[in-house]
């Protein structure tokens, strides 16, 4: 994962880093994360295998990171920063396209990000499970939220959640959880377009018909 354009996570650092040469480390240490998961498993994954795989001083990873967990949440909080950067530079396309078809594609962008490192994903979220306490879910949620909020702003001629704020806030909570689990481990015998299909059908289910201008 390069470091350029991606954003540092906040939550599970210590400290954020200013200087460039700073920021270059703290992504160089999650990177080296990933790459001790993906070489050698997550039992392998130490501060010190870190350190020694990024080239970085045990000390100098302290200054940013408390332990080992809070590694494995940068790695996580850093990639759903990435997404929704990824969503944010869709979004001005994705404001005039018919609902159905933005989520769809905005789902679907959500579920590719994650590819080329799933099994690295997938093993965090299984054999750590103290990361289920730092925020991730929150994260994701307004991430979506803000999404959401601006296309219907943007689109009141047209849209209308159902049950108002409470509405809006209840399907994009649901959202958030499905799509955090399916990540973690997708529902047996369910393909991708059938998850999605129904992601999709859950947040129209929320919408009333399009109101003719």
């Amino acid at each position: 994962m390069s470091e350029r354009h991606i954003p540092l996570p906040t939550h599970a650092l210590i400290k954020i880093p200013r200087q460039p040469r700073s920021i270059l480390m703290v992504h160089s240490i999650l990177d080296s994360a990933i790459e001790v998961i993906q070489v050698e498993g997550l039992a392998a994954m130490s501060t010190n295998r870190v350190a020694e795989r990024a080239g970085v001083s045990i000390g100098s990873l302290y200054q940013y990171f408390a332990n080992r967990d809070s590694i494995l949440a940068g790695v996580i909080e850093r990639s759903l920063l990435d997404v929704q950067n990824m969503l944010s530079m869709m979004h001005m396309d994705m404001l005039n396209t018919p609902m159905q078809d933005g989520v769809r594609i905005m789902l679907m962008a959500m579920l590719r990000y994650y590819d080329p490192w799933m099994e690295v994903l997938r093993r965090v979220f299984r054999e750590a499970p103290l990361l289920a306490d730092n925020g991730l879910i929150l994260l994701v949620e307004r991430m979506l939220l803000d999404q959401f909020r601006d296309y219907l702003l943007h689109n009141s001629h047209r849209y209308r959640i159902k049950g108002g704020k409470a509405g809006l806030h209840t399907v994009i909570s649901a959202l958030a959880f499905l799509y955090l689990r399916w990540l973690v481990q997708p529902f047996p015998h369910v393909t991708e377009e059938a998850f999605v299909e129904a992601m999709l059908q859950l947040l129209m289910g929320m919408v009333d018909e399009p109101i003719q201008a």
